[in-house]
């Protein structure tokens, strides 16, 4: 009498795995969100009383924190005080266009500038400085901390 049970339990059991092969959309299991944290580094010369800006992208809406890391006039650091801007950037003009309240002044550091670091969109972003002092021409690096 076993024996006729066998066939049965295995047409069963094949039956059972062919149902999970069928058209049916499978749950997905997804992960917390993650903030991805890029940190790029800009260098450049700025001229006397110029301007220079410089182009990244902002994956996802957040704070971006800016550090000017060295200012050097023919090759000796220099701690005159520098604007930093932050703003949007405009592919087709290749211009960057800085709010007033985006600008900090601020002169060499190994921290991040106190007190500016403004909530930006994801988009394409800048960071600019400029020489208001009459310092240049001087060697620049810019430090962007951004998602």
């Amino acid at each position: 009498m076993t024996r006729g049970w066998w066939p049965f339990l295995a047409a069963l059991l094949l039956a059972s795995f062919g149902a999970g092969c069928g058209d049916d959309p499978q749950p997905v299991l997804t992960s917390p969100t993650q903030t991805l944290t890029l940190i790029e580094t800009f260098v450049g010369t700025l001229a006397v009383s110029g301007t220079s800006s410089k182009e990244f992208t902002v994956h996802q809406t957040g704070t971006v924190t800016v550090m000017l890391a060295s200012l050097l006039a023919s090759g000796n650091p220099v701690s005159i005080t520098v604007r930093i801007g932050l703003g949007t950037w405009d592919a087709t003009a290749s211009t960057c266009t800085v709010a007033v309240t985006d600008q900090a002044d601020a002169a060499p550091a190994l921290t991040m500038i106190p007190n500016f670091g403004p909530t930006l969109t994801a988009g394409s972003r800048c960071v600019s400085i400029t020489d208001f002092n009459n310092l240049g021409p001087v060697d620049f690096a810019i430090r962007v901390v951004h998602p």
